[in-house]
């Protein structure tokens, strides 16, 4: 076959491809990309090795022999689909005495709209474009199956209930005229159906997934989505012993400290300038005089409670500083979601022009005044043992069994919260131990880097969910949900990889942090 040197002899060509293996070619339309944009108007015409090398691929899957079979209803039906920045494919298939056989095959090529839409987007309409590509065979039918290799697809086809964008909710709504399950097919798979078509060898299939398993870059780049199982905290013995405390920002430049009683859930709020400790101690003087003074306060690890004048606060005052495990702020959840909570508070505030304070000082009052979903009792009833009074009539109640009374709903609300979250198939309780090479989680979301650092950590101490990593000299805390245990763990051929020369690597210790900051990867 003659190299074209024309446009009318390339529009030749894929008139001949179209007709001889179109259907026999899964990825038909990403294939011949290169050649069909020397077809489009006002485009010059210039053949080059890129032209060269789509032509002679396809005619290498020209040659490749595929059978098609007859479509039988009473089979088990499977549709295969994917999607490339320039066309969409699918695959038609039904299972024969427990293996594949190919129905048919189709692809088209996206249009410059379609082209930019997001990957999630393409894999969407490639499912819609499927379905109703074979709805000669699908509609009507018993229940098939739809393999994609995007897992976000199985959740935005498969549940009614979720919020989804316009475009694809017409998509998911054209679909369902058809009696179909979707399901999540990773890219490991797909190495292997690759491999077999071109080679074999023994074991191939327990190499290949040990090669994609174990390769170091892909777990770099790569963030974890499994979690730790929700560990709940014990209810303190008596009102304001245990506090929380945090800072929000506000649109001012000005910030809200809020500051939550653990036992009755009341929140006391002020407003501050600055976080420096000259600033916020005589804040928290205003508070113990008007409370009392706890036994606990727990705070995040920002200023000003990671600064020594603060601490000396606290030691004064005979207070135990807690502080939650860094950049895990599900540890002092409850103070942070207030935050959201008030602070659409405020910015309903602004959006009515109403002056913020007031509307915050309102909605300070219903809250404390009404039943928490936790205790069943109002924050202001249960610490200051008394009915508080807002604008709404209100019976008088019994206060003797308070105690037993908060008691009781605090361990069944956080019985349901915790079966709740640990019955989801992403929670899985960690299996870090010590003296093991983990990947921690890059802190810098600016730069254009990988979830993790490529220089691993060896893990020094375990207490509960927190673990401490060292790396050379320094020495950091971490949720275990954070890092990362590399499978099959670190070997010196990824770190030489990365450029650390071997003779360093022999050495009792490696400078990593010197490393990192010379080799930014």
């Amino acid at each position: 076959m003659p190299t074209p040197t024309f446009t009318s002899e390339v529009r030749s060509l894929l008139g001949m491809m179209n007709f001889c293996g179109a259907h026999l070619i899964p990825d038909y339309a990403t294939l011949t990309y290169e050649l069909r944009r020397l077809t489009q108007k006002n485009t010059a015409f210039k053949w080059t090795e890129r032209h060269d090398e789509a032509l002679g691929f396809l005619k290498s899957k020209l040659k490749n022999h595929i059978t098609l079979c007859y479509f039988n209803p009473n089979k088990d039906t499977q549709v295969y689909v994917d999607a490339s920045p320039v066309g969409i494919s699918a695959i038609l298939t039904q299972t024969d005495e427990e293996k594949p056989q190919i129905v048919q095959i189709a692809s088209r090529s996206l249009t410059e709209t379609e082209q930019r839409y997001s990957q999630t987007e393409r894999e969407a309409l490639a499912v819609t474009w499927a379905c109703e590509h074979f709805h000669i065979y699908l509609f009507g039918a018993p229940r098939f199956t739809v393999y994609t290799d995007r897992k976000l697809l199985v959740s935005l086809f498969g549940s009614p209930k979720i919020q989804l964008p316009v475009r694809i909710e017409r998509w998911v709504m054209r679909t369902q005229a058809y009696n179909m399950a979707i399901n999540y097919k990773p890219g490991k798979t797909k190495t292997l159906s690759m491999l077999r078509e071109k080679v074999w060898f023994k074991n191939m299939h327990t190499a290949v997934e040990q090669a994609v398993k174990n390769c170091f870059a892909c777990q770099v780049a790569t963030p974890t989505t499994t979690r730790e199982p929700l560990q709940m905290s014990d209810l303190p013995q008596e009102p304001w012993s245990k506090l929380n405390a945090d800072f929000g920002h506000l649109p001012d430049g000005t910030y809200l400290l809020v500051v939550t009683d653990e036992y009755s859930r009341y929140v006391v709020v002020d407003t501050i300038k600055s976080t420096s400790a000259r600033a916020v101690i005589p804040r928290f003087d205003k508070i113990f005089a008007e409370f009392g003074i706890p036994d606990e306060l727990k705070t995040d690890n920002g200023p000003p409670f990671n600064g020594i004048d603060f601490k000396t606060y606290l030691e004064h005052k005979g207070i135990k500083h807690r502080k939650i495990t860094p950049r895990w702020p599900q540890a002092n959840a409850e103070t942070e979601r207030f935050m959201r909570t008030i602070k659409k508070t405020i910015k309903a505030a602004q959006v009515e022009h109403k002056n913020w304070k007031q509307e915050m000082f309102k909605f300070l009052l219903a809250y404390r005044t009404t039943k928490h979903s936790s205790t069943g009792l109002a924050p202001a009833n249960v610490l200051f043992n008394r009915v508080v009074k807002n604008k709404l009539p209100a019976a008088p109640i019994q206060t003797d069994p308070i105690n037993t009374w908060i008691t009781c709903n605090d361990a069944a609300a956080k019985a349901k919260m915790k079966h709740y979250a640990d019955c989801k198939s992403y929670i899985k309780r960690s299996d870090i131990q010590i003296g093991e090479s983990v990947l921690v989680k890059q802190s810098d979301k600016t730069k254009p880097t990988t979830p993790y650092e490529p220089i691993p950590y060896v893990v020094s101490n375990k207490k509960g969910s927190m673990i401490t990593a060292k790396r050379h000299n320094k020495s950091i805390m971490r949720n275990s949900r954070i890092p990362r245990k590399p499978f099959g763990g670190i070997t010196r051929k990824p770190l030489e990889s990365l450029g650390i020369p071997r003779a360093s690597l022999e050495s009792p210790l490696v400078d990593l942090e010197k490393h990192s900051r010379n080799h930014q990867i």
